[in-house]
């Protein structure tokens, strides 16, 4: 299938793209709605103004658009113009999320693809940190201080932050928020993003 990655430059939605395309499926172009805040639970907020780096680093067109009060008319309108024929979602265990995508998805005729959906997340994060190059660019629990903030997660600090959440009870994929990345470099990737 030809798919829209929803994206918003961390991990999630970045490495569902990947796991799409080693699944035959063809990543055509890129989607990120931006919201009016940080407290959308809709889309996320933090790396939002990087997507043109990450449009460039992929090597593949993108689409913004900016949300109202309304999160959801902007995704369907973007849905509605494009010629693909699914959409693909970093969706990990938000219902919230995942069911709202779904719903404009089939009311636009496009399927929906969520690589993640359900997925194990301890062994997933230490898939992803195998894969790719994901810094850690926001923090929000207990547990995890400004130390973590412009590390990039390698196998040892991923067992680390593994420790943290099950001390802490943090989701060990930050899904609450607790904390966001960013992709620096992605198999998919045709150049690396470099911070300076």
């Amino acid at each position: 299938m030809r798919l829209v990655a929803l994206v918003s430059g961390g991990k999630d939605s970045t490495y569902a793209a990947y796991l799409a395309s080693k699944a035959g499926h063809k990543i055509v172009c890129l989607l990120s709605i931006i919201p009016p805040s940080e407290e959308s639970h809709m889309y996320h907020y933090t790396n939002i103004h990087m997507m043109p780096t990450v449009s460039s680093a992929w090597g593949l067109p993108i689409i913004l658009h900016h949300s109202g009060e309304d999160e959801l008319m902007e995704l369907e309108e973007s849905l509605s113009l494009l010629k693909v024929d699914g959409v693909c979602t970093g969706a990990v265990a938000s219902v919230y999320q995942k069911s709202r995508i779904e719903s404009i998805a089939e009311k636009v005729g496009l399927e929906t693809i969520s690589p993640l959906w359900g997925c194990e997340p301890e062994k997933t994060l230490l898939e992803m940190v195998d894969e790719m190059d994901v810094m850690v660019v926001r923090v929000a629990a207990d547990g995890l201080g400004k130390e973590w903030l412009g590390k990039v997660l390698d196998k040892r600090t991923a067992y680390q932050l593994i420790e943290v959440c099950r001390k802490y009870g943090i989701h060990p994929l930050g899904e609450g928020g607790e904390y966001e990345t960013f992709v620096l470099n992605a198999p998919h990737f045709k150049k690396r993003i470099r911070v300076v």
